[in-house]
């Protein structure tokens, strides 16, 4: 597997700092964007099987990998997870000299917070790729709709945090469901690089418990309908057949936003782990059909 080079984007405006991983080359320019509790390292399939042909670029968002972790809950309202990525793709443009992110790649999270960052500034993104992104509907006042996203959100604030080593992680990991369908090299880049060593010399999440119940449990305030109204950069939603939404819900949000049409991927939820050529192929016939 490629090495990408890694480096920070100071963000002062956002009052963060963010790790970016550059897997180089020349062609168009894709930014992925990770799902809730992982890290940027997890496009790795994805970035060597697009290698050659396209500049594959992702970041760790705030309170994950290598990037800065503002004190929870605080500053993990979805809407600031867009307004990241929007000012990191900004900083990225200016840095490789181009005028906008040829795709927009987002898996789970990072699908949404890539929708959000697109319907404030259409301009900078060619074609979004979103990949079994979180829809929720759009909330109905007197009615709570999302007890299930609360139950999640404390689920995630009470995950075991330390392990004695990344082996131990592996072993911990590989037969639990959300893993299972995992290729072995992603659990791997898992324990290396969604965990960080302690002075104890046992290793710990890089993102917090805290931090990932804290955005799961901000998704409910989040209304996406309102947000991607009228959004015309064309894109796909990719619907996991095995995924975690109804198809129903995707179709709904595409009928408000004009430039997004729904798409199945054969596979679960973070089919970025799982199927990452799958995945790049349909990367690929999105950023060729605008050509």
């Amino acid at each position: 597997m490629s090495e990408p080079a890694a480096f920070h984007v100071e963000l002062p405006e956002r009052g963060v700092k963010l790790a970016v991983l550059d897997w180089g080359g020349t062609g168009p320019v894709v930014l992925c964007a990770h799902a809730n509790g992982f890290c940027a390292r997890l496009w790795q399939g994805v970035a060597d099987a697009l290698a050659g042909r396209y500049r594959v670029l992702a970041y760790d968002a705030r309170g994950h990998g290598d990037s800065s972790a503002p004190p929870p809950p605080h500053g993990y309202d979805w809407e600031s997870l867009g307004d990241d990525l929007l000012a990191l793709a900004a900083a990225l443009c200016a840095r490789l000299g181009v005028a906008r992110i040829d795709c927009g790649v987002g898996n789970s999270m990072g699908g949404t917070a890539m929708m959000i960052a697109a319907s404030q500034a259409p301009e900078r993104f060619g074609r979004l790729a979103l990949v079994d992104p979180v829809v929720l509907p759009p909330p109905v006042p007197g009615r709570s709709l999302h007890d299930r996203g609360r139950k999640i959100a404390a689920r995630a604030s009470e995950r075991r945090q330390v392990f004695p080593s990344r082996a131990a992680v592996i072993d911990a990991y590989r037969e639990r469901e959300l893993f299972s369908d995992w290729e072995p090299w992603a659990l791997e880049a898992y324990a290396e690089h969604g965990f960080r060593e302690r002075p104890d010399g046992q290793v710990e999440l890089c993102c917090a418990g805290a931090v990932e119940g804290a955005i799961f449990a901000r998704s409910i305030e989040l209304d996406l309908f309102g947000i991607v109204r009228g959004l015309k950069v064309p894109g796909e939603l990719m619907h996991a057949t095995r995924g975690n939404f109804d198809v129903g819900i995707y179709r709904q949000l595409a009928a408000v936003a004009p430039g997004l049409e729904v798409g199945s991927l054969d596979g679960g939820h973070l089919a970025p782990m799982s199927d990452p050529r799958r995945v790049a192929a349909r990367i690929s016939a999105l950023v060729e059909r605008a050509a």
